[in-house]
């Protein structure tokens, strides 16, 4: 019984591959039937066209001028036999057919506005950086003494207001924020986004880095600064906002900003990434400006659909007894990566 068994499956295994080798092969004759229709159908096209060309209706004037030179009906509709026929190939995914006929790779929207920058540099000499530079950052900023939190001065609200999105990179939050406090000048910015384009890197800067530039550019030692991780932390997306909010209103004064270090908590997943704003009061109400999406709100979480505020680190002064204004807005920031 096992070898009859055996044998009628292979006779099966046989039958089922020669219906298979013959429903491809049917398959394939159908695929070169309806291409070769596509490409007469494409030749009848072209000859259409010409012919359309060649009847085209002239005035009376014209034909008593021309009735040496003009072709009879029978050359008429009679094709050109050298003009070749042929259909161009398609361009690859992510190209297009400019005007010479050459296949070439679009430009993303990245790269236009990269393009459209360099232009107005060259044209004006002014890039959208340095005019925003000279209208809301000439005032000195000023580090504030004998307190707790980390905070710097400014003017007035319309730094803020009309800040716009000077970069086109993920992990330059740290970059936009201290260029908007008025803490890094707009040449050294557009270095700044040369160096992490170059290093490709995605974490942006580390608190340490953060530290090392606060000492630099303010001129003291790094011990009057410090990094506190992990301030308040929240489970839910609404809890402890409030909490956040008066630590804020308490310690910060009037026409200062602070720095914030968040992580942002995706609402249906558990990703969890680092992020950096800025908190500042104004007419006694805590306001919250993130500078990579040109947003105010006075609810972080509101900032982004997708994500609420997990956890917020702060920034701290240690035995500073006095004011200090900045001194360098040109030194060097390490990033992370490679």
């Amino acid at each position: 019984m096992r070898i009859v068994i055996s044998y009628n499956y292979m006779q099966r295994q046989k039958t089922s591959k020669n219906l298979l080798t013959k429903a491809a092969l049917n398959i394939l004759t159908q695929r070169r039937k309806c291409i070769e229709r596509y490409r007469k159908s494409l030749m009848n096209k072209d000859l259409s066209k010409q012919n359309k060309t060649l009847k085209i209706r002239k005035s009376p004037e014209s034909v008593e001028k021309s009735n040496m030179t003009t072709p009879l009906k029978s050359q008429e509709n009679t094709p050109n036999p050298q003009i070749k026929m042929t259909t161009k190939k398609r361009c690859p995914k992510g190209h297009y057919r400019n005007k010479e006929g050459e296949c070439v790779p679009k430009k993303s929207q990245k790269i236009l506005q990269q393009m459209y920058f360099a232009m107005h540099e060259l044209k004006t000499g002014d890039s959208p950086r340095k005019i925003y530079s000279e209208k809301y950052l000439t005032h000195r900023v000023e580090l504030l003494g004998n307190k707790y939190l980390f905070q710097v001065s400014f003017p007035n609200l319309e730094q803020f207001a009309n800040y716009k999105p000077l970069t086109l990179h993920t992990a330059d939050c740290f970059i936009q924020t201290i260029f908007s406090l008025g803490l890094r000048c707009e040449k050294a910015v557009k270095e700044d986004i040369q160096k992490l384009r170059k290093k490709k890197s995605w974490s942006g800067v580390s608190p340490t880095e953060m530290l090392n530039y606060f000492e630099k550019t303010f001129g003291i030692k790094r011990d009057h600064f410090r990094f506190i991780s992990n301030v308040v932390s929240f489970k839910k997306p609404n809890e402890g906002v409030k909490k956040m909010i008066e630590f804020l209103d308490k310690e910060l004064e009037n026409n200062y900003a602070t720095i914030l270090d968040v992580n942002l908590k995706r609402k249906d997943s558990p990703q969890i990434c680092g992020h950096v704003m800025l908190a500042y009061k104004y007419n006694d109400i805590v306001y919250f400006f993130d500078p990579q999406i040109n947003r105010l709100e006075r609810d972080p979480n509101n900032m982004r659909d997708d994500y609420y505020v997990k956890q917020y680190n702060i920034f701290r002064t240690v035995d500073l007894k006095e004011s200090v204004e900045l001194k360098d807005s040109t030194c060097s920031i390490d990033f992370a990566g490679k």
